[in-house]
C-alpha cells in the first residue's frame, strides 16, 4: 500500500517530463527519480517516442535501471564507467505496448538520504520483428535529496543502575539453650562448698571434744 502511494506521488512529479512526446532522443530509454525522507527511491522509466509515430520501434525487451550514491561535494564514491557497469540492476524491465512503454518500481535506498545517481540502460536492440535497432543506449539523471524532511528524533534511556547492594557480614548472635544462663566467667561454686563443708566438720570435731572433756571431768 505505501509503495503505491509513494509512486503515484512520485508519478506526479515527474510524469510530465517523462510522457512527453519528443523529449527523449531516439533510442534512448527514459529515466527520472525521486527520493522520499527515509532514502527510498519511486523511479520510472519510459521509451522515446519516435517522430514518425512507429510504436515497433519503441519496443525494447530489456532495460536495466541502476542506483548509486554519487555526492557532488564528495569524490570519495565517484565509480568508473566499468564500476557503474558491474553494479547489479536494481530493476530489469521492457518496453511494450503492454505497459504503454513504461515501467517503474521502488528501491530501498541507502537507509538515509542520499544524494544518488540513476541509470537507464537498453541491454538488447530496439524495435520488433526486421525493425531492430541499436542496442546499448543509455541515460542517466540525478536524483537529490528531499529537502523538507522532519529532522530525526532521538531517545535517550536511563542508564541502567549497576551498583549493587553490599552484603551484610555480620553474623547474628547464637541463640543460648533454654534453662542456660550464658557462661560470663571462671565459676567460683566448687570452692565456696568446700570452704563451708570445713568449717561444719571443724565445727562438729570442736562440740565433740568439747563433750568428751565434759564427760571425763564429770568421773569420780
Amino acid at each position: 500500500m505505501r509503495q503505491r502511494t509513494v509512486l503515484a506521488l512520485a508519478t506526479a512529479i515527474v510524469g510530465a517530463s517523462l510522457l512527453t512526446p519528443g523529449v527523449a532522443s531516439a533510442h534512448t530509454p527514459g529515466i527520472e527519480g525521486y527520493e522520499d525522507c527515509d532514502g527510498s527511491v519511486v523511479y520510472r522509466s519510459v521509451a522515446w517516442v519516435p517522430p514518425d509515430g512507429d510504436t515497433n520501434l519503441r519496443i525494447n525487451h530489456k532495460v536495466e535501471i541502476r542506483i548509486w550514491a554519487d555526492d557532488p561535494a564528495s569524490a570519495a564514491d565517484d565509480l568508473s564507467e566499468a564500476q557503474i557497469a558491474a553494479l547489479t540492476p536494481v530493476h530489469v524491465g521492457a518496453y511494450s505496448p503492454e505497459n504503454d512503454f513504461t515501467f517503474g518500481g521502488v528501491w530501498g535506498g541507502l537507509g538515509k538520504p542520499a544524494n544518488l545517481r540513476i541509470r537507464a540502460t537498453a541491454a538488447v536492440k530496439w524495435g520488433a520483428g526486421e525493425d531492430k535497432d541499436v542496442a546499448g543506449n543509455e541515460v542517466e539523471n540525478t536524483i537529490a535529496p528531499k529537502a523538507d524532511c522532519p529532522a530525526p528524533t532521538t531517545t535517550t534511556l536511563a542508564p541502567t543502575p549497576t551498583t549493587k547492594a553490599p552484603t551484610p557480614t555480620t553474623k547474628a548472635p547464637t541463640p543460648t539453650p533454654k534453662g542456660k544462663l550464658p557462661f560470663t566467667g571462671t565459676s567460683n561454686t566448687v570452692p565456696l562448698l568446700v570452704g563451708g563443708l570445713t568449717l561444719v566438720l571443724v565445727g562438729a570435731a570442736a562440740v565433740w571434744f568439747g563433750r568428751r572433756r565434759e564427760a571425763a571431768r564429770s568421773r569420780p
